[in-house]
C-alpha cells in the first residue's frame, strides 16, 4: 500500500485551496481514485489520505487508534473522524480545505 509521506509546505490561496504535491496526485491517478480523505491532525497538521489507506483504517477496527486511556481514545477518535471529509482535486491539483 502506498504512503503518503513527508513534509510539504504549502499556503492556502484566498480562496481556501491548497496544492497537493505531485507525487501524491500521481499516487491517487495509481489507484483510479478521484479524491482523497482529509481531517486534521495532531498540533495544527492536515492529514491526507489516499482512499486505499483511509479504507484499511475503517477495515482494521480503527486499530491505529488504540491508547491506554480508553477517554482519550474515544477523544481522538470523535475528533478525528467528526473533522474528516472526502475533498477532490481541482484541474490545478488543489484541494478545497473546509473551514
Amino acid at each position: 500500500m502506498a504512503l503518503l509521506i513527508g513534509r510539504y509546505e504549502y499556503a492556502l490561496d484566498p480562496k481556501n485551496r491548497l496544492g497537493i504535491p505531485p507525487k501524491y496526485r500521481d499516487m491517487l491517478r495509481q489507484e483510479k481514485g478521484a479524491s482523497f480523505f482529509l481531517t486534521s491532525g495532531l498540533e495544527g497538521c492536515l492529514y491526507l489520505f489516499l482512499p486505499s489507506q483511509w479504507n484499511k483504517l475503517l477495515e482494521n477496527d480503527l486499530q491505529a487508534f488504540t491508547l491506554p486511556d480508553k477517554e482519550q481514545e474515544r477523544a481522538f477518535k470523535r475528533k478525528f473522524f467528526s473533522e474528516a471529509t472526502e475533498v477532490e482535486l481541482d484541474s490545478a491539483g488543489r484541494i478545497l480545505i473546509p473551514q
